[in-house]
């Protein structure tokens, strides 16, 4: 996407959501954001996604960001807060639309439920697998990986496994 090209982006949030992702009140860092997911935001439109955090804080300092960061709006969505808010639901929906210097804009996205929500578990564990193999594919041999991956495929082993052992597969 060329940011050049955008007029602006409209992000629909619950009202809890705001502190963590209103684009004019951080600088992108983790230690002003108290390590919430808002530089991947601003990171991610213009870069696809961010799937490393090793490169957040190198991706937070691209230009692109800020140019970015300047041309959205945050919203609050009063049915994502009220929802938000409902313990029978208790989710974090989301939208964004992004609209062209030319007068076009791409349709609103919405999502009711991330993910990671109760309700989409069977299509997030596989999605958290990934990400914890990717992660410490990144840090270990592939002898500990292996060996990770199938204890921790295996719940009554995993328990039975002494937090001496299991901590030691984790030394790099």
């Amino acid at each position: 996407m060329r940011i050049a090209a955008l007029c602006g982006a409209c992000v629909f949030l619950a009202s809890a959501c705001f502190t963590s992702v209103n684009p004019r009140d951080l600088d992108g860092s983790q230690a002003d954001d108290g390590g919430s997911g808002a530089p991947t935001l601003h990171v991610g439109l213009p870069l696809v996604e961010v799937d490393e955090p090793e490169l957040l804080e190198e991706l937070a300092a691209d230009p692109r960001v800020d140019e970015l960061r300047a041309k959205m709006e945050v919203r609050e969505n009063e049915k994502f807060t009220r929802d938000y808010y409902d313990p029978a639901k208790r989710y974090i929906g989301n939208a964004i639309q992004v609209f062209f210097k030319d007068g076009t804009s791409t349709g609103r996205v919405e999502v009711e439920y991330p993910i990671g929500h109760r309700k989409r578990r069977a299509e997030g564990i596989p999605v958290l697998v990934k990400k914890f193999e990717n992660a410490i594919a990144a840090q270990l041999s592939t002898e500990q990986c292996e060996t990770l991956k199938a204890l921790c495929a295996d719940q009554d082993t995993l328990e039975k496994a002494s937090v001496t052992d299991f901590m030691a597969l984790w030394q790099v």
